[in-house]
């Protein structure tokens, strides 16, 4: 159902609910925290997981901190070099997932960092 939505006072309101002004209220849902989902590869050239399936995540962004490739499978797949299904970022890259799949990572080489949130 398509709801009404009009600007008043830099505010988006839209119908349901009433204020005492008469207008429409919205409310707006808490940002999430966030999870630190940072680390580094343990074994060089085995894909460890990122982040566990969650239903509840709306997102994952982070940064390949390493100076060699790192490779990332968002379909709850073992992440792989060069195959399908596995995306690669690069030095200093920046990634955005959207998913609540299981995400896994690797690199060639062990200790390669990478910075991860999961919101």
């Amino acid at each position: 159902m398509a709801r009404n939505t009009a600007q008043h006072q830099g505010t988006t309101r839209r119908s349901g609910s009433t204020a005492t002004d008469g207008s429409a209220i919205v409310s707006k849902a808490a940002l999430p925290s966030g999870t630190d989902r940072s680390g580094s590869i343990t074994v060089g050239g085995t894909a460890q997981q990122l982040a566990a399936a969650n239903t509840s995540r709306r997102g994952l962004t982070g940064q390949n901190i390493s100076s060699g490739d790192l490779w990332l499978n968002e379909i709850g797949g073992t992440a792989a070099a060069d195959t399908a299904g596995s995306i690669r970022v690069r030095p200093d890259a920046v990634f955005s997932i959207e998913t609540n799949r299981a995400i896994s990572v690797v690199g060639a080489t062990t200790g390669q960092k990478f910075t991860a949130t999961e919101f």
